[in-house]
């Protein structure tokens, strides 16, 4: 007669936890972290735009299945701009480093 697979998985999980009663051991747990080691930074995450998403879009994007870099350099500014309410594309960036963050 064949197992199904959650019968087999049923066994293997009671012949694990017989083991660790029979040798005496705690059964190992699994916990997330919660604090960091690291400092608080206005970057860390969740960011500093939690949540907001902009969206933009070009036609001009792709012409023959080949994408124009121009045009895709027009969106990340356009986007970046709209997302931070940067005045310019290099002070938008500026929002998401800070010096000697690289």
């Amino acid at each position: 007669m064949m197992a199904s697979r959650r019968e087999y998985l049923k066994a293997v999980g009671k012949g694990l936890a017989a083991a660790v009663i029979a040798e005496g051991a705690k059964p190992f747990t699994l916990a997330a972290r919660t604090e960091s080691k690291a400092e608080a930074s206005k970057l860390a995450m969740p960011g500093l735009y939690r949540g907001r998403v902009v969206a933009v879009e070009n036609p001009a994007v792709l012409v023959s299945g080949q994408y124009q870099a121009e045009a895709v350099g027009q969106m990340m500014r356009r986007g970046m701009m709209e997302l931070t309410g940067a005045d310019g594309w290099a002070d938008a960036w500026r929002r998401f480093s800070s010096p000697g963050t690289w």
